[in-house]
């Protein structure tokens, strides 16, 4: 990444000085538990202990006693690791804790409920019991050692839940079947297995899948967690199997469904929807679960990596830097103060800092999930807003569609970024260039202007081959069968995919539906889709609004590469973030791959996110005016 020499920045305007912290939430468990932490917790952690928990034998299921004891780091007994989402604090349980009323979250109620044997103790490492949360020092302490926590102990027990999910308890019936055959015997099941009836085939790879829409899956710290052990057994209520073999057969099972034959469609019409179930968990189970033990082998996380990962959900969004801490490399870890001290903008802003300058201007895009002012944070850090709901593929499939490009977009010119900071590191200077101001918007989705033709796309026609129909069946699926359509009600490509399938309206016929709020009806008409296209349209992933604009440099190119999408409007539409408006600047970066859009504030400029515009894609504004001619831009 090149670095330019420091410039002197326009000043700070009086709101910018003074950043502030985010809201607090209400400790609830503390406050109930504040009494009673002063007579449990009454000798503060050193840096070479940690302390472990003491289930205590008991026959009766509904009376939970604990003890708690400390150890030094190099003197540890046999002990278990609970890995577990800490859940609702409404309705709390209590359980006795060195000899006092404790209250727990329900969730780890059920869990130690189950843990605890009848005749003998069992010592195992829960964070809400061990950690004292209330003393920020020794917090902050043990969250730098959790991973080698998970990483010493003889096993990892992963609390899934209550068995409440009759498809997930049948699921971990069958695969604890399936696992207890020999590889002879699994091998003549799954060939009897793709003989029996589709609706039989798409029910169990659809049981399978309901395992990967449990909350645990969506939590921040279960992933470190997980990559640490390399040990763990899954436990839904009373049901167990171990992690690697459960996945591992659900992977075996699904992988002779996930290859269609030749002719797929003659042979049944549901074999698009079978064959994207079993793509789909082969995905999940590669993508989303994580690998365990994966990092006492040497496999870190990387900054790129770490940016995919932030739509997994924490009650606190500075966990979502902490939360990861011992998955990075040591060279990040140094460049991380795990201080719970600290507001979240002098948490996220240091690590933005460090992912643009290590991977480049596109990482300001993806899980931004909005600017958002009233926390003081610069417009171009990701403000890590919880989303409404989390999709159980957040962290593989939506981001990394967007990392594969499939579109070879260059907006900003072929030279890589040149970025530098202020002084006080709250504003990035780039070199871009303006490709006009914005006009006018529309609603999102809703009618457009009168000036502006129904019509207001057309596609290149190319046939499609059995593989892309597979893939797109399997987007129709996912976005469907995980509620993902109102989380996501204005963005084209989620909406497109979605829609299509082996027989799907064409896509002017879906933008005059959209167009018209998604009122009426649909007809259903075969059609043969530009597969890049549709990549390009699915990369766009977040609410949507259109715009529209006079260029100040573009020509209609004559490349029918180029010209996949062609405007029908008097003059330039494009699709920008949500709070876009007249006045706005639709700008290129040097070294984006997208259009930007900047909204100006004196000689500064706050970034509203990216934009899609049809003739700006590859690079034509920069080629227009030369690639020497790039003007300095202050963002805030």
């Amino acid at each position: 990444m090149q670095r330019e020499p420091d410039f002197v920045p326009p000043a700070l305007t009086t709101a910018q000085k003074q950043p502030v912290s985010a809201p607090k939430v209400a400790a609830t468990l503390e406050e109930l538990n504040s009494d009673a932490a002063k007579k449990v917790y009454r000798k503060r952690l050193t840096s070479s202990e940690i302390r472990l928990i003491e289930v205590h034998p008991g026959g009766e299921p509904s009376a939970v006693q604990c003890s708690t004891f400390i150890v030094p780091k190099g003197d540890l007994p046999d002990y278990e690791a609970l890995s577990y989402v800490w859940g609702s604090q409404d309705d709390p349980k209590t359980i006795i804790l060195d000899d006092v009323a404790w209250h727990v979250t329900p969730n780890l109620y059920c869990a130690l409920l189950h843990l605890h044997f009848s005749d003998r103790s069992r010592i195992i490492w829960i964070d809400a019991l061990a950690i004292n949360q209330t003393d920020l020092e020794e917090r902050n302490e043990q969250v730098k050692e959790m991973s080698a926590i998970y990483a010493r102990a003889s096993s990892t027990l992963v609390w899934l839940g209550e068995a409440t999910d009759d498809l997930v308890v049948r699921t971990f019936e069958f695969l604890k079947f399936y696992s207890e055959f020999p590889e002879t015997f699994r091998r003549i099941w799954r060939d009897q297995f793709t003989t029996e009836d589709t609706s039989f085939k798409i029910g169990t790879v659809s049981m399978m899948n309901r395992v990967f829409k449990l909350e645990y899956w969506k939590r921040i710290w279960i992933v470190q967690e997980i990559l640490f052990s390399d040990k763990i057994l899954l436990m839904y209520g009373q049901y167990n199997l171990a992690y690697d073999e459960f996945f591992a057969c659900m992977r075996e099972i699904c992988a002779v469904l996930a290859n269609p034959p030749e002719h797929l469609e003659a042979v049944f019409p549901e074999a698009h929807s079978l064959v994207a179930l079993a793509q789909s968990a082969i995905l999940r189970i590669s993508e989303v679960i994580p690998a365990c033990g994966a990092a006492r082998h040497g496999k870190h996380m990387s900054l790129r990596e770490w940016r995919t990962a932030q739509l997994k959900r924490s009650t606190d969004r500075r966990d979502k830097v902490f939360g990861y801490y011992g998955c990075f490399h040591p060279s990040i870890q140094k460049q991380i103060s795990v201080d719970y001290s600290k507001a979240l903008p002098e948490i996220i802003t240091p690590m933005m800092r460090l992912l643009l300058q290590e991977e480049g201007l596109d990482m300001m895009f993806g899980p931004r999930m909005g600017y958002d002012p009233n926390y003081g944070i610069p417009s171009w850090v990701w403000s890590l807003m919880e989303p409404a709901s989390v999709p159980d593929m957040a962290q593989c499939t939506i981001s990394n569609l967007v990392d594969k490009n499939p579109g070879n977009w260059d907006a900003g010119g072929s030279r890589s970024s040149v970025l530098n900071f202020s002084e006080d590191g709250t504003m990035l200077h780039v070199k871009g260039k303006l490709i006009a101001t914005i006009e006018a918007t529309s609603p999102s989705f809703s009618s457009p202007p009168r000036s502006v033709s129904n019509d207001f796309f057309t596609l290149d026609q190319s046939s499609a081959d059995l593989d892309f129909k597979t893939l797109m069946e399997y987007f129709r699926l996912a976005w469907q069968s995980l509620d993902l359509l109102p989380e996501f009600p204005s963005t084209l490509g989620f909406i497109t995919a979605f829609w299509l399938g082996p027989t799907s309206p064409v896509l002017s016929e879906l933008a005059n539906w959209l167009s018209a709020g998604g009122s009426g009806s649909l007809g259903t008409t075969r059609m043969e889709y530009n597969s890049q296209v549709i990549d390009n349209l699915i990369s766009i992933h977040f609410s949507r609004r259109m715009f529209y604009f006079m260029p100040a440099m573009m020509n209609p190119s004559t490349d029918p590469i180029v010209r996949h999408i062609q405007g029908q409007i008097d003059g330039e539409t494009g699709l920008g973030p949500e709070d876009v408006a007249p006045g706005d600047k639709l700008c290129v970066l040097r070294g984006c791959s997208v259009p930007v859009v900047l909204r100006q504030e004196q000689d500064q400029y706050i970034i509203l996110g990216e934009a899609y515009v049809p003739r700006a894609m590859c690079g034509e504004a920069i080629l227009a005016a030369g690639e020497e001619e790039y003007e300095d831009f202050w963002i805030r």
